[in-house]
């Protein structure tokens, strides 16, 4: 008797595409770069495809998320889809207190890296 293992195809593409054509990176920024305690920033997330690499769309329905940290809180955002620009994420961002926040993306398991840097913000 012979087993046969079926897997989805997404799956079976996933595992056997190329690792430059596989690799999904991100950039976070914050706007305004420098915000103030409550004043009203919002974090960015541009999906890459690798590191450095050109903007790439990621689907609508895909969850992303950005971990913030920093003078010992920490909390989860989930990120909207930005309207017309397909690898765009955005979120409002309370930061509720002065101090220094990081900002990772938690989509992302492992340490950070050139794929999934950390961003540190400085409240005034």
């Amino acid at each position: 008797m012979k087993l046969r293992l079926a897997l989805p195809v997404s799956l079976v593409a996933l595992t056997f595409a190329p690792a430059a054509e596989a690799k999904l990176c991100v950039r976070i920024a914050v706007d305004p770069a420098r915000p103030g305690v409550a004043a009203a920033a919002r974090v960015l997330l541009t999906t890459l495809a690798g590191p450095g690499g050109r903007p790439m769309p990621v689907e609508r329905t895909y969850p992303m998320r950005v971990a913030v940290t920093g003078r010992g809180r920490s909390f989860e955002l989930e990120l909207l889809p930005a309207l017309g620009e397909p690898a765009l994420r955005w979120a409002r961002i309370p930061f509720p207190r002065s101090g220094v926040w990081t900002l990772s993306w938690a989509n992302w398991g492992a340490p950070a890296s050139p794929c999934a840097p950390t961003l540190r913000v400085r409240l005034r």
